[in-house]
């Protein structure tokens, strides 16, 4: 194994390996989006006319952070069964959430939607189109193979969180 200086988005730093599995206290590792700010909190904010509906019921959302720290898109990934609710709930995340971006490992900004879904994309030229896709894939089988793989695991848990 080498030993060497280097510096990375953590700092400089030296020792064996790259990145964060050096020995030393530089290298820079990705970082997923963290919230920092914004909550919802009161049942005043939603139609009144749809709480005795709302109780008991919860909605999963679905936000894509942009560079800047504010919500870029929210959408619905599991609906509470009232869509009026549901709205509500994507505006305000859109408006009250702040987050303190990922990052990749040179510490640049990235934008991320959280989906652990596969992506690709589908270009026709011809047509000039860009078709986005996500399809969902066993997540624990791959981890599992990475694992077997020996790949580090800070790698492997990355796909539980989409990114």
């Amino acid at each position: 194994m080498a030993k060497g200086d280097g510096t990375g988005a953590g700092g400089a730093g030296s020792g064996t390996g790259s990145g964060a599995s050096g020995s030393g206290s530089g290298g820079g590792l990705a970082r997923k989006a963290e919230k920092i700010a914004g909550d919802i909190k009161s049942a005043r904010d939603y139609p009144a006319a749809s709480r005795d509906e709302r109780i008991g019921k919860r909605v999963v959302i679905v936000l894509t952070v942009g560079t800047d720290g504010r919500v870029a898109k929210c959408r619905i990934w599991r609906p509470s069964g009232v869509p009026d609710a549901d709205a509500v709930t994507c505006r305000l995340a859109q408006e009250r959430f702040r987050f303190r971006p990922a990052t990749d490992s040179e510490g640049n900004a990235q934008p991320r939607d959280s989906d652990p879904r596969a992506a690709y994309a589908i270009l026709d030229t011809e047509r000039s189109t860009w078709l986005p896709r996500r399809v969902p894939y066993p997540i624990e089988v791959t981890q599992a193979h990475m694992r077997a793989a020996g790949l580090p695991e800070r790698l492997i848990n990355r796909l539980d969180f989409g990114w």
